[in-house]
């Protein structure tokens, strides 16, 4: 379990030792190097593990060809993401991988921003009998280099009252292979 809360007054940041906005000059180069998407790898929530995120800013990972996102959960991972930031990943902010028969991973994203990842914003897959649950609320998904938010399939999916806006692909792309239809509210 990994419990990281911060305040509006003092967040704190998962960020490349690049960031001199964070802390300051931490590799010592003055201004000679700049941060960049891939500077570090992943947090990686594994099977039973759980994160619990408020008021934090996760920023420039990604780096893996494996784990490919600033927050990447598996099997039966759980997460909540509350009124934190996921951004300038290589490739996606949050990304849930979930291909075990039996396990359930559960993500929860409210009142926070999903940006500037080089891929898709949140991306959800399942296969091989493994389920998600997502619910995502009052958050901003926007100029990501491919889709919003995209899922091939969920068990239990709320969106509602988030605003979606400037991705290079689909602003939400679902493909539900039979499962009920979500609950979809709110959408700008």
């Amino acid at each position: 379990t990994l419990d990281a809360i911060g305040s509006g007054a003092f967040p704190i940041h998962f960020t490349s030792y690049k960031d001199d906005s964070v802390g300051g000059d931490s590799n010592g180069d003055g201004s000679s190097s700049l941060p960049s998407p891939g500077d570090w790898n992943t947090i990686l929530v594994n099977d039973s593990g759980s994160v619990n995120f408020q008021y934090v800013n996760l920023r420039y990972g990604g780096y893996s060809s494996t784990y490919y996102a600033n927050l990447y959960l598996t099997q039966n991972a759980s997460a909540v993401v509350e009124h934190s930031t996921s951004s300038h990943s290589r490739y996606y902010g949050i990304r849930v991988n979930n291909t075990t028969s039996g396990k359930t991973s559960h993500l929860t994203v409210n009142a926070s921003t999903i940006e500037h990842n080089l891929n898709r914003g949140v991306y959800v897959y399942t296969s091989s009998g493994g389920l998600s649950q997502v619910n995502v609320t009052g958050s901003v998904i926007k100029n990501n280099g491919h889709s919003g938010f995209e899922t091939n399939n969920v068990a239990g999916f709320t969106f509602s009252n988030n605003q979606i806006n400037n991705n290079a692909g689909y602003a939400v792309s679902l493909n539900l292979a039979g499962n009920a239809a979500p609950a979809i509210t709110g959408l700008t």
